[in-house]
């Protein structure tokens, strides 16, 4: 039996992994998180070193697949809960399951000559991986949920027939929940017998590519990329930054700056294209609205006020207010399973019958 911890299963790698995973027989799926509302979960977060893990077994082997990260953080690397909390994971793991492997997310943005908090906390966490002999999962943009940041401005820009982005011309990769997903399986599934680095990613293309690629999918072929002079796009994101926080835009443009090109374990083109083309599909007929709302709504009450707010004018504004009312109303109904068959008796009520839409989309 494999044994599996995933850590981060409220963000939206996490839960489709964890969800995706327990599908499988051969998988018994714990999940480490702040309230743990079933038995088998594990109460933990970042700044807990105190951790309950159930005793190992015989003929079992333990895998930790690291996703969870606190993007609020941005204190310098030894100070940063990100990092002394995920050292202290790993330790507390290796010591109660000798011979678990630790799976751990990083991305192509993370380098020594990248001295965001972000990059330099998720390299010196690699750094330990490597000392360990465990295993690094590398990934770029991810292209198939629609509410990734990148993906999300990206296809903002590709919508207008003139895109003025910075540093049009450096190569990034792209990466797909799906693809994570496949790759985690058969790591897993290889027993360990496999290389400690590996990268779930496409080949490179320019932004310029990228853009224009996602515009012509958009029926928008005639769009013009103009490049901005990385000094010039540093001062508009340095003053961005002190008006706009969370979005952290300094930290995405010095990420695309010193973004690293890998070469090995490639995905094919084809599985990429069919993902960006199904998030387009999703952000056209808001699918997304719907998830967001039906999973995501006791999360957002966690947050402040401004973020509750935020998230519910969003809705409003993108779904409208009578397929807003609907939309809350269904997801007043208790369980998941009785919220989409309640979604889909109502659907024709909606100004727009998102699932149908979708379906026939797909056909």
């Amino acid at each position: 039996m494999n044994n599996i911890f995933i850590t981060g299963a409220s963000g939206n790698l996490g839960r489709h992994l964890s969800v995706e995973l327990k599908k499988r027989k051969d998988f018994k799926v714990v999940i480490l998180k702040r309230k743990n509302n079933t038995f088998r979960d594990i109460k933990w977060n970042l700044q807990n070193t105190d951790i309950d893990w159930p005793e190992p077994e015989l003929k079992s082997s333990y895998w930790l697949i690291h996703l969870a990260y606190d993007w609020y953080d941005r204190a310098l690397t030894k100070n940063n809960k990100n990092y002394n909390g995920s050292i202290a994971l790993f330790d507390s793991f290796c010591k109660k399951f000798h011979g678990g492997k630790i799976i751990f997310l990083s991305t192509t943005v993370s380098s020594e000559e990248n001295r965001s908090s972000y990059s330099q906390t998720k390299t010196e966490l690699t750094k330990w991986i490597n000392m360990n002999n465990q295993i690094i999962l590398k990934c770029g943009i991810f292209v198939d949920y629609p509410v990734f940041g990148q993906f999300n401005f990206i296809n903002f820009l590709s919508s207008l027939p003139i895109a003025i982005i910075p540093l049009k011309n450096k190569f990034v990769q792209l990466s797909s929940r799906e693809a994570v997903k496949d790759t985690v399986i058969k790591i897993i599934k290889s027993n360990s017998r496999i290389d400690n680095n590996i990268s779930c990613l496409s080949a490179p293309l320019t932004l310029n590519s990228l853009h224009k690629k996602i515009a012509a999918l958009k029926g928008n072929d005639n769009m013009l990329v103009i490049n901005l002079p990385y000094y010039l796009a540093l001062i508009f994101m340095f003053v961005g930054n002190m008006v706009l926080k969370k979005l952290r835009l300094l930290e995405k443009l010095n990420g695309l700056k010193f973004n690293k090109e890998m070469q090995n374990n490639l995905l094919d083109d084809e599985s990429i294209d069919n993902s960006i083309q199904m998030n387009l599909i999703k952000i056209k007929h808001r699918l997304y609205i719907l998830e967001a709302n039906l999973f995501f709504k006791s999360f957002v009450r966690t947050q402040n006020y401004f973020v509750t707010m935020r998230f519910y004018i969003g809705a409003l504004k993108r779904v409208g207010a009578r397929n807003f009312f609907i939309i809350n109303l269904i997801s007043l109904i208790p369980g998941k399973t009785l919220k989409f068959a309640c979604y889909l008796l109502l659907s024709p009520l909606l100004q727009r019958p998102y699932i149908h839409s979708y379906l026939r989309s797909k056909k």
